[in-house]
């Protein structure tokens, strides 16, 4: 009993409290119109209303700006319409670009046969894909017939071309590679005996400005097979330096040795180079020398896969073409 009237007195005092608040403070429980922006007590500048903005209290928790401000999204829109970017042409799609085409290539009996047979080489391709596809896509007689005489007047283009060159190289025959370079058997084997020539000359003109070393493990085949053809470089004059991985260990980790046999070249200077790893001819040795030694002397790059008969000739990327050298086209030529 007790509790219920302590219950009902709590809830008398509460309403009387509310009621006494509500007299004491008129306060208008309408929504601010739009455009009415809240702001904190004692920061309210005066400024006289519009016909759009009405006060609708007179507390200073609400004031009519005259202008609507994040609430209301105005400064979020302005900001992203200032973000659209401009009009930009709309790209053309596939079946726009397909009716370009189209009208790009005319019927094949517009053009002459003169005209395509000097026509660009672009021009001409898109006219032959053209009536590929034509003739892919529909095979009849008519779209046949029509590849047919593009690609009859595609092959003449190409022997037209081989034959004029041909023509051109033999006026001017001492200007192509075959000159340095034949590719007839009796010129091949000459060749390669002047290669050879010319590698051995080098290699043991210089073998007191370098020295070999092989390194290999015990109990290698191939490593004893390697050594026995080095032998002979040996006798012919090659110092040679035979390392085992038993022995020196220390050494093969110092010169990066991971293969077993192999070999490399050390210059006079201290520099060295890896040459060959595995089994290797002594003709191999030796080219890859007489390479090695090409790098030590500083040769040029350029020349770098000629040898010394072949400077100046035309497969030497530092001698000019004929027409850098003024040699001009010789009377009855290609106008």
């Amino acid at each position: 009993m007790m509790k219920v009237v302590k219950r009902e007195l709590i809830v008398s005092v509460v309403v009387f409290l509310l009621s006494w608040v509500v007299s004491a403070y008129s306060i208008s429980y309408s929504l601010p119109p739009l455009g009415t922006v809240i702001v904190r007590p004692g920061k309210v500048e005066k400024r006289e209303a519009n016909d759009e903005d009405t006060i609708k209290t007179s507390l200073p928790y609400n004031e009519t700006s005259g202008e609507y401000g994040w609430w209301w999204y105005r400064e979020e829109r302005e900001r992203k319409l200032k973000k659209l970017p401009k009009e930009v042409s709309r790209p053309s799609s596939p079946h726009e670009k397909k009716e370009k085409t189209k009208q790009e290539v005319l019927p094949l009996e517009k053009y002459t046969y003169e005209e395509l047979l000097y026509m660009e080489p672009e021009k001409f391709r898109k006219i032959f894909n053209y009536y590929l596809n034509q003739a892919l896509k529909e095979p009849n007689e008519k779209n046949m017939y029509y590849f047919f005489n593009i690609l009859d007047v595609a092959r003449k283009k190409a022997a037209l071309f081989s034959y004029v060159y041909a023509y051109t190289a033999r006026k001017y025959a001492q200007y192509l590679p075959t000159v340095a370079y034949p590719v007839a058997y009796p010129g091949i084997m000459q060749r390669i005996m002047m290669t050879k020539e010319e590698i051995e000359n080098y290699v043991f003109g210089k073998k007191d400005m370098y020295g070999l070393i092989l390194f290999m493990k015990e109990e290698c085949p191939y490593c004893d097979l390697q050594l026995k053809i080095l032998e002979k470089a040996e006798l012919s004059g090659l110092r040679i330096k035979r390392v085992y991985y038993e022995d020196y260990p220390e050494i093969v980790t110092r010169f990066g040795i991971e293969t077993f046999p192999s070999l490399i070249i050390v210059y006079r200077d201290g520099r060295y180079m890896p040459i060959g790893s595995g089994v290797m001819s002594l003709s191999e040795i030796y080219r890859a020398i007489s390479k090695a030694l090409r790098i030590f002397e500083g040769e040029k790059p350029g020349r770098f896969g000629i040898y010394e008969f072949q400077k100046g000739t035309p497969i030497d990327p530092y001698e000019p073409s004929p027409l850098w050298r003024g040699i001009k086209v010789k009377e009855g030529g290609m106008k």
